[in-house]
């Protein structure tokens, strides 16, 4: 900012993915988060009122009174792949795939695994796996069989092979960071697949709950949810999938190439 306004020529253009004075992860203490939000809202905008234009995700729409132009986007992550749809090989198989991290007080992967175990559809061989690293590596490793089902966790993947993985299941599961104010990129990798989501969440507001209710094939469960919904989900929906034209509708605002012209305005008004 400093530069900025000794140099008239420069443009500064913050994009905010996530609110660091409201985010408890981010400050990992509840305790110090309250400490220093009052300062942190006080740097946080002084550094926007300074800035040329500000672009944020609409989570912030609430938040953000500020004296300069402001534009509210969604993450520019709906992208053809151009991968075609593929499902488990075995008809009286059912596959759930989580990629991503699980960290204690952020992700809990306990909700899932519990809710999963009431799960009857005996008909079916359910696999679940979990692509992941974290604190809960260890727990779900030591899972056995139960029932019908199985809990697998495996290794972390590079993008491309890990892609391969997720578009070859039947449906993709997402856990929403506990006090559901993150949201996740990679809601937006799933949902450029087209397949199936069942979403987990801790609190009612949660901000990726809200992107997935848009979502044609999503459900958003909690621990309070009843399982027969769930199944009936899963039964539903286990050989569907969302086009590539539809998304484009829907979440035209999270196209790469909508926040992309955002930003050549932004350069051709300067």
């Amino acid at each position: 900012v400093k530069f900025k306004n000794k140099n008239n020529n420069t443009l500064v253009v913050p994009y905010l993915l996530d609110s660091f004075p409201e985010s408890i992860s981010l400050n990992r203490l509840k305790i110090m988060m309250k400490i220093k939000r009052e300062h942190h809202y006080k740097v946080f905008f002084n550094y926007l009122d300074n800035c040329s234009y500000v672009l944020a995700m609409h989570s912030f729409k609430d938040k953000l009174h500020l004296n300069v132009k402001c534009q509210f986007i969604e993450h520019p992550l709906i992208f053809n792949y151009g991968l075609k749809s593929k499902k488990t090989d075995s008809r009286n198989t059912l596959r759930f795939i989580y990629a991503g991290s699980l960290n204690k007080n952020v992700r809990n992967p306990w909700v899932i695994i519990n809710l999963f175990k009431k799960i009857k559809l005996t008909e079916f061989k359910i696999v679940f796996d979990f692509f992941a690293k974290g604190d809960y590596n260890e727990d779900i490793r030591k899972i056995k069989p139960f029932h019908n089902k199985n809990f697998y966790l495996r290794r972390t993947l590079p993008f491309n092979d890990i892609m391969k993985e997720l578009n070859s299941t039947n449906f993709l599961v997402n856990i929403s960071d506990v006090y559901g104010l993150q949201v996740s990129g990679k809601v937006f990798t799933y949902m450029s697949l087209g397949k199936p989501i069942i979403n987990f969440y801790e609190v009612e507001d949660d901000n990726t709950k809200k992107i997935l209710d848009k979502y044609p094939l999503a459900i958003s469960v909690s621990k309070h949810s009843k399982i027969s919904e769930i199944e009936s989900f899963i039964l539903e929906n286990k050989n569907k999938n969302v086009e590539f034209s539809q998304l484009e509708n829907i979440f035209y605002d999270a196209l790469p190439n909508y926040t992309a012209n955002i930003i050549n305005n932004f350069l051709n008004e300067k």
